[in-house]
């Protein structure tokens, strides 16, 4: 072996702790970005597709039918009877 690789070895043994310490918080540092990015990205998707259901429920009203005839028809028999 070269005598540069010989210390280069050396100085790897020497710094091992802070290298791996260094290694530990890069990997920590890491995982928070892509939590964040994983959380951006799902409020983003959320917002996004509650945008569009409210825009699909703006142009597709719920309409419903109720026929009050009977309603009708049953006040003017209470009506009726009490003249």
């Amino acid at each position: 072996m070269s005598q540069a690789k010989v210390e280069k070895n050396k100085e790897l043994k020497r710094n091992r702790k802070k290298i791996v310490k260094r290694q530990k918080f890069m990997t920590r540092i890491y995982i928070l970005i892509a939590a964040a990015v994983a959380c951006a990205l799902a409020v983003w998707i959320g917002f996004t597709a509650r945008h569009y259901y409210n825009n699909w429920r703006e142009k597709n009203p719920v309409t419903t039918k109720v026929d009050l005839s009977e309603l009708t028809k049953f006040s003017q028999s209470l009506s009726d009877s009490s003249n």
